[in-house]
């Protein structure tokens, strides 16, 4: 039987000791990893013994995978034979004996003896073994490998209790005859059959960080206050700085947020994709590969509602719905004609930008991004607009033919007076065509068209 591991992970305080042998012992980086506190090697922890604690470069391999202490038992078990029958675990002199591969070698040892009974076998008393401390039951101990043993051996003399001459085994095993033991650091080989003690470990694990999603990180808006925390999650808690520290957010700003995420007890971020996390409304934040640094850039904040078109960019009204039947189509007509859906919404931006249909593979691509939330209206706008296909005609445009092509693409109307003059008044004062479509993407009305299509701007 292959148990699920239980684990319960005990907060104590680190206690420094030196082992009397004079060996040095090897401390957890509680301030790089601030995932679990483990006791120093010889104390009680967790049902058994601190016995060996790993190091994130020497121990690389099994680190990353959450392993971050090795806890052997407090007593021997009798002696007992490694297996019922030959069997072989990886196949080879490798693989088996490496630190981190003694859960694995136990479990493969048991599945090849489940016709036999656990207390039968090496490999099967130790996943049979269970111990209760402060009422919480440990039943995820297994047969160290080789490499595990040594790793014991060296760390805390004396703590494993080796006898002179005592030959404890392994779940290491090399071909289906050779089956590892240990004498003291001494890594040897016999026939499955032999009796030998056995001594059973388990490990202090962290499971590696997958939420994705930084939740409550609000993103800015004209004149709100930043938030400075994110909503915890299960797995993490984080705070959040932005540039220029603002009391509230300015019009017309775009923001980066930097979050820093600290990991609960018992995960790590150890493990974490570079570019893993995602935030509303950012497109593409970055954090780097094992940390928990995300920097996020928002989108530029809103015009002020109530600023005028006199030295500064315009504030368009939503339009009334007669507005809308007698400027352009109907409501009833435009939605009829291209739906409510992100697809309706790209082939709007086909029709409307570039003047034709959308070809199939490019209406699918950015229709399935929008939809997974990859970008949002805003870029696939600005990607459109400025793309090889029609940039050059972009550029070529006066002011007056950009603010009408502006209406006509995102609006899908012609202008009205008061709002035509305004946008002009603008370009006018010295706007670039990029500047004014990021304001046009700030207004009411196009947010208003986005929330009908049911996309993010």
């Amino acid at each position: 039987m292959v148990k699920t591991l239980k684990r319960f992970i005990m907060v104590l305080s680190v206690v420094v000791l030196v082992i009397s042998f004079g060996i040095p012992l090897m401390m957890f980086p509680s301030k790089a990893y601030a995932e679990i506190t483990i006791p120093a090697v010889g104390q009680e922890f967790q049902g058994g013994i601190v016995a060996y604690i790993l190091n994130s470069t020497a121990d690389k391999t099994a680190y990353v995978t959450g392993i971050r202490a090795l806890i052997v038992a407090k007593e021997d078990f009798a002696t007992i034979k490694w297996s019922n029958a030959a069997i072989t675990v990886d196949g080879t002199s490798g693989p088996s004996l490496k630190i981190g591969t003694g859960q694995y070698n136990t479990n493969e040892v048991v599945k090849k003896n489940s016709a036999y009974n656990l207390n039968t076998y090496a490999a099967g008393v130790c996943d049979a073994y269970s111990v209760t401390d402060n009422s919480i039951t440990y039943d995820d101990w297994f047969l160290p490998s080789s490499d595990e043993i040594v790793k014991i051996v060296q760390s805390s003399i004396g703590i494993y209790k080796l006898v002179s001459g005592t030959k404890y085994w392994s779940s290491s095993s090399s071909g289906s005859t050779n089956c590892g033991y240990q004498l003291g650091a001494d890594t040897l080989w016999d026939t499955y059959d032999k009796t030998y003690s056995v001594r059973a470990v388990r490990y202090i694990k962290v499971d590696t960080i997958n939420i994705d999603v930084i939740p409550g990180v609000t993103a800015p808006v004209t004149g709100a206050t930043p938030v400075t925390a994110i909503t915890a999650t299960a797995q993490y808690t984080g705070t959040v700085a932005w540039s220029d520290s603002p009391a509230t957010f300015a019009a017309r700003t775009s923001y980066t947020a930097t979050i820093t995420l600290t990991a609960k007890t018992g995960y790590t971020l150890t493990g974490v994709a570079a570019n893993f996390f995602k935030v509303d409304k950012v497109t593409s934040p970055t954090n780097s590969a094992n940390l928990g640094v995300v920097t996020a850039l928002f989108p530029a904040t809103a015009a002020d509602i109530g600023s005028g078109s006199s030295g500064s960019s315009p504030a368009p009204r939503v339009l009334t719905l007669d507005e809308w039947v007698v400027l352009n189509h109907s409501l009833d007509e435009l939605l009829n004609q291209y739906g409510t859906s992100s697809t309706g919404f790209v082939k709007m931006l086909y029709d409307n930008c570039l003047l034709r249909r959308p070809d199939e593979s490019g209406l699918n691509s950015w229709d399935e991004q929008l939809k997974n939330n990859v970008f949002g209206a805003n870029f696939a706008v600005e990607n459109f607009i400025f793309s090889d296909e029609i940039g050059a005609k972009v550029a070529a445009m006066t002011n007056d033919e950009y603010v009408t092509f502006l209406y006509s693409t995102l609006f899908n109307r012609i202008p009205d007076d008061t709002g035509y003059n305004d946008w002009l008044n603008y370009m006018n004062s010295g706007s670039s065509k990029e500047e004014t479509l990021k304001e046009f993407l700030n207004s009411i009305e196009w947010i208003s068209i986005c929330n009908l299509f049911n996309i993010t701007p």
